[in-house]
């Protein structure tokens, strides 16, 4: 099964709606508690792929290995939502190739524990954005709040969220299959 630029780039918004500091859609809780379950990614990653049954036999799955994670204050033992979305895309194409449901969640989990190093980073990288918003507050600039606050780290998280999938679910589809 070959995904096309348009798919990727579309599990990619998704993976960014549901990942764990994300206000819009569901919110912060809805679309982490909802749409970065790997049983939710799997059924929608299978309706952009055109394979829902096979979406949700990979997200049931992986949804197994996660499904007594727990996140305390923000720190994640795995990234789910790299599970989610990366994890499940490629064990659907994998299985689509003729692979194991087994292997599927193995690549999942994998990429779970190494989501987890871009999720760390990205909340270090906040600490640049709260800087500039407490700065901005002392001086009375609330535009510069505003945008410090939501736009910059926003901004920041969408491309941490979704150019790592697009690009391994893209580029990396061969691997998988």
């Amino acid at each position: 099964m070959q995904i096309n630029l348009f798919q990727a780039i579309m599990i990619g918004i998704l993976s960014y709606l549901g990942s764990l500091s994300c206000p819009w859609v569901l919110g912060t809780t809805g679309g982490w508690y909802v749409l970065s379950r790997p049983l939710v990614s799997g059924f929608l990653i299978g309706l952009i792929m055109g394979d829902v049954q096979t979406g949700i036999i990979v997200g049931v799955a992986v949804q197994v290995v996660y499904i007594a994670l727990v996140t305390p204050g923000g720190q994640m033992p795995q990234d789910l939502n790299a599970a989610a979305y990366i994890g499940v895309g490629l064990g659907v194409m994998a299985v689509k190739a003729s692979a194991s449901v087994e292997s599927a969640v193995a690549i999942a989990t994998a990429v779970g524990a190494i989501g987890t190093i871009f999720h760390n980073f990205m909340m270090m990288t906040n600490s640049f954005w709260n800087a500039r918003a407490i700065k901005a507050a002392e001086q009375g600039d609330y535009k510069g709040l505003a945008f410090n606050h939501w736009v910059g780290p926003q901004l920041l998280q969408f491309c941490y969220r979704v150019i790592p999938t697009v690009a391994v679910l893209y580029l990396g589809q061969n691997l998988a299959t």
